[in-house]
């Protein structure tokens, strides 16, 4: 066999021969790009501009009032929904009168003697509905059921008043029997008599005590007496008194207010 040729031309060997690739091992490191000085001394007062124009922007925004949301305005009534609502109004302000008037006519001048503090209590009732019902804008129908109200409870005071106020006196002497008082009464004058009342301060406590009842009760005189027989005695004129045919509504803090027939 004949020997072989040797080749001495000098092989080429490749770069990193006998090593392994960076790209292949996943570990190419990255370059750091360096930027000169002149471009970081022009690039970052240029950002300082750019963030002072940003927030400006954002405070301007924020200065800025919102649009105001307007609703809009209701639609004014028809003439015809105005004189219905009207109607409406005028019933209601004329109800507690007819309602009134159907309970006074149902009052009867026994049942004043048997429960004179509910009867009392009726009447004022009656009058402070007719107070408030005339401080409303009635209809000429109102206003006339209004009239027929106070005629009617001015009628019927003149009738159970007396009643009411012997019923009251009855209580009252029941009430002070066992202080040895007798109570009295003579139409509107009232008389108590009890050794209590020798005792000027028995008698003061005991006025101040009863006014606000004798008001009601439309009592126009008191008489105190410590015996039957003393020919010295005191006596009040309560001249704030009320003649039976007076409507008058009271309240709980003892105003009285005399109301008017309109």
């Amino acid at each position: 066999m004949a020997p072989q040729a040797e080749d001495n031309s000098q092989k080429t060997i490749p770069p990193h021969a006998g090593t392994s690739s960076p790209i292949s091992n996943g570990k190419q490191k990255a370059k750091r790009v360096e930027l000169p000085n002149w471009m970081l001394w022009l690039i970052v007062p240029l950002i300082i501009v750019l963030l002072n124009v940003v927030d400006h922007q954002r405070k301007a925004e924020q200065a800025q009032p919102k649009p105001r949301v307007v609703a809009a305005a209701p639609a004014k009534p028809t003439q015809a929904e105005l004189t219905q609502q009207k109607a409406e109004a005028d019933k209601e302000n004329l109800r507690p009168i007819t309602e009134a008037l159907e309970a006074l006519s149902a009052i009867k001048p026994k049942e004043c003697a048997d429960a004179p503090d509910v009867c009392l209590s009726l009447l004022n009732g009656f009058a402070t509905t007719l107070q408030t019902a005339q401080g409303n804008d009635l209809p000429a129908e109102g206003k006339e059921q209004a009239r027929k109200l106070h005629s009617q409870l001015a009628s019927l005071q003149v009738k159970v008043m007396p009643i009411i106020r012997k019923s009251y006196v009855k209580l009252l002497g029941q009430k002070l029997w066992a202080h040895d008082v007798e109570v009295s009464i003579n139409d509107k004058t009232l008389t108590l008599v009890g050794g209590v009342f020798a005792a000027n301060a028995n008698i003061q406590q005991t006025q101040e005590e009863l006014y606000p009842l004798l008001r009601k009760l439309r009592f126009t005189k008191v008489y105190y007496k410590w015996s039957e027989a003393a020919t010295r005695f005191t006596h009040y004129d309560i001249t704030e008194a009320y003649p039976d045919t007076a409507v008058v509504a009271w309240d709980e803090y003892g105003n009285f207010t005399e109301v008017k027939g309109e």
